[in-house]
């Protein structure tokens, strides 16, 4: 089953069904990352033992399986192995080229696995597996998607600077084409076919959500906002007019089906999901976008993104909601900017404008579901983005240069306290209403 799959919700429920009983408790680590997942479970006799830590954007990082250090990402060819003996690594490492090799003894046998970016050719694994011989358990995963990294080439660009150099000669979005094309060694038909995938996905869930009564995982809040926005924006009554309006709306809308757990783009991340679709799908209707050029917005943002992961994580856990609304905010601002037919000093103006005026947001949420404040707080950050984007087209710049403004975001995050990232401490979950909120989530779990 996929992450994508409709079953992933009933998951859960399909497991008991099969006879596999499942218990929820805290885990007794000290000082545990606070986005760790430990699995312990038992199958064909094996015990097994598995650390997982969400990093932000969907991505999650399987660091530690059976006391074996890994690194696995899902983007990578992967061969795990259970022997009844121990072995010299080297003795393996001499046949191929792997990203990661490691292994560790345990009262189970030794674990080692290999991780690579291209499959192992059949007779080189064959060599490998006679040389080891003594198998009581092998496992082969395939990576989890096409656009995994490939290239052993250094990145096209890593920095605004370098991408402005790409730009004279080509529009951004060609160059984030070639970016990815690079990378992950595919055609530049797949890479605007999957652009164009997210942006079917996105119009789903929106349409979904401007439906109205979600069902939200904690129910604390209302469950039909992005509606009530959209039916709003069609009014004469509005402050800033339709457009502003339903960008709004269609933020809301995407957050409240991330927080019911629908399908939708993690696009910085689940919780800051609603900002950028809700931009782009909005300025693209004001300009007339057709269901491509949505796509070629998205890989501007993209772009953009990956300059920012380069040097910053998206979790809020690590740096606040400033990684995640406001990167959103961001790069909403600049594909914003490229829908318009702003030229690329516009697009990096934006980006800064809108990154450096949302520096230091915290991530307080006051209970565990992604809700308070999370799904109004992508609204604000279409304002945001929105306002650079606007600025920018008008020929406003930022004194600080966009690499720097990343350079501050990195040392924003560090700065920000830990009661302030997602610990459920600080700001808002210091309030006595959150101590209630925690209390009927409290029993909402354990009923």
């Amino acid at each position: 089953m996929r992450e994508d799959d409709p079953n992933v919700n009933h998951a859960l429920h399909n497991m008991q069904e099969k006879g596999v009983d499942i218990i929820f408790q805290p885990t007794h680590k000290v000082n545990p990352d606070r986005n760790l997942m430990e699995i312990c479970a038992v199958y064909e006799g094996i015990d097994w033992d598995i650390h997982g830590i969400s990093v932000g954007g969907g991505n999650i990082v399987i660091d530690k399986i059976n006391g074996l250090e890994t690194k696995i990402t899902g983007d990578t060819h992967l061969y795990f192995y259970l022997l009844k003996d121990a072995i010299d690594l080297k003795e393996i490492s001499e046949f191929i080229d792997a990203q990661d090799i490691n292994g560790y003894a345990s009262k189970q046998g030794y674990f080692f696995y290999i991780s690579t970016k291209f499959p192992i050719e059949k007779s080189v694994l064959m060599r490998i597996e006679k040389r080891v011989n003594n198998i009581v358990l092998k496992r082969y995963v395939e990576p989890l998607h096409l656009f995994s990294e490939k290239s052993t080439a250094s990145p096209i660009f890593r920095t605004f600077s370098e991408l402005e150099q790409l730009t004279v000669l080509k529009d951004i979005c060609e160059v984030a084409i070639d970016y990815e094309c690079a990378r992950s060694l595919v055609t530049r038909e797949q890479v605007l076919n999957e652009a164009i995938k997210i942006v079917e996905v996105e119009e789903q869930a929106i349409a979904k959500g401007l439906m109205g009564n979600i069902s939200l995982i904690g129910g604390f809040v209302g469950d039909s906002d992005g509606r009530l926005v959209a039916e709003y924006s069609k009014t004469d009554k509005t402050i800033t007019g339709p457009m502003f309006t339903m960008a709004m709306a269609r933020a809301l809308a995407i957050s409240e089906i991330s927080a019911g757990g629908g399908l939708i783009v993690a696009a910085p991340t689940c919780g800051s999901a609603g900002t950028l679709p809700g931009i782009i799908f909005s300025v693209g209707e004001r300009y007339g976008a057709n269901r491509e050029t949505l796509a070629k917005a998205f890989l501007v943002a993209a772009a953009l993104g990956t300059i920012v992961a380069n040097k910053s994580s998206f979790s809020g856990s690590i740096g606040g909601c400033q990684v995640e609304v406001g990167v959103g905010a961001a790069i909403g601002a600049a594909a914003s900017v490229w829908l318009a037919g702003g030229s690329f000093k516009q697009i990096k103006n934006a980006f800064a404008i809108a990154m450096k005026n949302i520096l230091g947001l915290t991530c307080d949420q006051p209970v565990s579901p992604v809700e308070i404040p999370c799904i109004k707080r992508n609204a604000m950050g279409v304002a945001v983005g929105l306002m650079g984007a606007e600025l920018a087209l008008a020929g406003v710049e930022s004194a600080i240069p966009a690499d720097q403004v990343i350079d501050a975001l990195v040392d924003t995050a560090r700065r920000i306290p830990n009661e302030l990232r997602c610990s459920q401490i600080g700001g808002l979950a210091s309030t006595d209403i959150a101590q209630e909120l925690k209390k009927k989530w409290n029993e909402k779990v354990q009923s």
